[in-house]
């Protein structure tokens, strides 16, 4: 794990602030519910802020909630700052939920620097889908949700696995081409 100075954290901090404001005025804007998650509610609680060593900002929004964001983020998101990043809009991104990105900015992972995706500072957008009431289809659905994870991350995974047969696996998933994970 790569360490930040307290000086390089704190601006990157102030960066995902931004972007979670802009968050919040386009959500206030169109009357979207959504909730701060992790350690991003964490810090807001506890500390008044951010968790003084966390680098990401966590939000969360149910799938009806997100397809009106998604919507009104086409008319009215800062699109000279900021970029909504999915697989809709951005042809190399491997991951199966949204980020906010600040244009003109990077912010690279480690184990992610060959990553074909817009790179910039970034806040996560998870949107809860519709889990089954069932235990037997709940386990069904968290398995389906495992795979397609580990297929998305297949990319970064199979550099980056520890293990060379997890590698071998992350590269044989790597072989089905993206659309087929997020259709």
């Amino acid at each position: 794990m790569i360490e930040l100075d307290q000086e390089t954290l704190r601006k990157l901090q102030m960066t995902e602030l931004e972007m979670l404001k802009e968050v919040d005025r386009i959500c206030k804007k169109y009357n979207i519910k959504y909730s701060l998650d992790g350690g991003t509610l964490l810090g807001a609680i506890r500390h008044k802020g951010f968790i003084p060593w966390d680098d990401d900002a966590d939000i969360v929004m149910l799938r009806s909630e997100y397809i009106k964001f998604y919507q009104a983020c086409k008319k009215v998101l800062d699109t000279d700052k900021f970029f909504l990043q999915d697989f809709r809009t951005d042809p190399n991104y491997r991951w199966g939920y949204s980020k906010l990105r600040r244009n003109g900015t990077i912010f690279l992972r480690e184990g992610q620097e060959h990553g074909r995706w817009n790179q910039g500072v970034f806040i996560d957008i998870f949107v809860y889908d519709q889990v089954p009431d069932t235990f037997i289809f709940r386990r069904l659905h968290l398995l389906i949700c495992f795979c397609i994870r580990k297929g998305l991350y297949s990319e970064v995974g199979k550099r980056n696995a520890a293990n060379i047969l997890v590698r071998k696996l992350y590269q044989v998933l790597n072989i089905v081409p993206r659309d087929r994970w997020v259709r």
